[in-house]
C-alpha cells in the first residue's frame, strides 16, 4: 500500500528523497493546539528587565481522525499533542540539528530529508 501525506502547516514542504525532491502543500486549514498564556517571572538581563509567559498546549484543533494509509505532518508542538493521546500517523517535518534539515546560504530550511515522529512520554 502506498502512503498519502497531508500537510496540516501552513506552508508547503518541500521533501528531499533519493529519487528527487517531493513538494507536500498545505491543507486549507492548518492543525494547531490550543494554549493558553500566564505570566511569568521577570528576568533582569543587562539592565533591562525581560518579561515573560509560561505557555500550556492543549487540544489539537483542525486534526482529522486517523486514517488507513495516511500520515499527517504538522507542526512539533502539534505531534508532540498527537503523540501524548496515542496517535501514531503524526509526523513533523526533521529540521533538528541531527535530522538533515537542507539550508540555503541565509539559514533557512528550503527542504527536509526526514519525517520526525514524537514518542509518546512515559
Amino acid at each position: 500500500m502506498t502512503t498519502k501525506i497531508r500537510n496540516y502547516t501552513p506552508h508547503p514542504i518541500t521533501i528531499r528523497a533519493p529519487q528527487g525532491d517531493l513538494i507536500v502543500t498545505p491543507e486549507p486549514t492548518p492543525a494547531r493546539s490550543a494554549s493558553t498564556s500566564t505570566p511569568g517571572d521577570a528576568l533582569s538581563v543587562d539592565g533591562h528587565e525581560v518579561f515573560t509567559s509560561v505557555t500550556t498546549f492543549g487540544a489539537l484543533q483542525g486534526l482529522p481522525p486517523p486514517e488507513p494509509g495516511i500520515v499527517l505532518v504538522c507542526s512539533a508542538i502539534v505531534a508532540e499533542q498527537a503523540a501524548r493521546e496515542g496517535r501514531g500517523d503524526v509526523y513533523a517535518p526533521g529540521t533538528g540539528p541531527t535530522d538533515g534539515a537542507v539550508r540555503d546560504d541565509a539559514g533557512r530550511i528550503v527542504a527536509v530529508t526526514r519525517l520526525v515522529r514524537v514518542a509518546p512520554r512515559a
